[in-house]
């Protein structure tokens, strides 16, 4: 009996589960933790999903010492393709074997062959080092395939030719110097086109061409026939200045 009540316990409440709702978190713990769950399945579905929409670079062009092949621009295409591809090639030590093998053994003297067997200490070969970085490959594949002392000279001069009235003459110039410089192409128009007077550009833009050489044609043609209007107009006594 319980005392002072006159009572006896309720034996069938022994044991009994307390059925009571428990108290609500409070509502600022539980937005928390909702948040850092949110939080922490987007970074895990942001990392998967990055895994697949990467979108691989173009490859390297294979190199081949042809005349409009420049080794400082696939260098350069080399690069950006290492920095667009970095979860495949995540180390020089992967970059620079790949980048040998982008090389025309047939067409390059035995420069990839000797360097990767220097690299790795092959038999017969001293080991060279630091070839295990590429800043050197750059550097050893620039002094070997790299524009010389002369056809450096050579561009510097053929970018400081002047059209002075004579198109034969400055396509002769351009075209002597380019034996060293090796300029071909859009590189080749655009010096070209700089010093041409805008009345003949026009002219040139009102057709296409098949090639370099129909397009440098169709400048001493253009230019040509300017020429010999001032000419003529000269000889008639209407002057430098104006057409009588």
């Amino acid at each position: 009996m319980e005392e002072g009540s006159g009572r006896k316990p309720d034996e069938n409440r022994k044991g009994r589960r307390d059925e009571r709702l428990a108290p609500q978190p409070e509502e600022e713990d539980y937005a928390a933790e909702n948040e850092e769950q949110i939080n922490l399945f987007s970074r895990v579905m942001a990392n998967a999903l990055g895994q697949r929409t990467r979108v691989p670079a173009e490859p390297p062009a294979m190199f081949r010492t042809e005349k409009h092949q420049d080794i400082r621009m696939w260098l350069l295409s080399c690069t950006d393709y290492f920095g667009r591809n970095s979860w495949r090639l995540e180390n020089e030590a992967q970059r620079i074997p790949y980048s040998i093998s982008r090389m025309d053994m047939k067409e390059v003297p035995p420069f990839g062959l000797t360097y990767r067997r220097q690299m790795s200490r092959e038999i017969g070969y001293t080991r060279q080092e630091g070839y295990e970085f590429w800043h050197v490959l750059a550097e050893q594949a620039l002094r070997r395939f790299g524009p010389t002392h002369e056809a450096e000279k050579s561009l510097r001069e053929k970018g400081s030719v002047k059209y002075r009235g004579d198109v034969a003459k400055f396509l002769m110039e351009m075209d002597n110097l380019n034996i060293h410089a090796r300029v071909t192409g859009i590189a080749e128009r655009k010096m070209i086109e700089d010093e041409l007077p805008v009345k003949e550009l026009r002219r040139l833009s009102d057709r296409e061409y098949v090639d370099d050489g129909e397009w440098l044609e169709g400048v001493r043609t253009v230019t040509r026939a300017d020429e010999d209007f001032k000419e003529r107009r000269d000889l008639r006594g209407g002057g430098p200045c104006g057409v009588t």
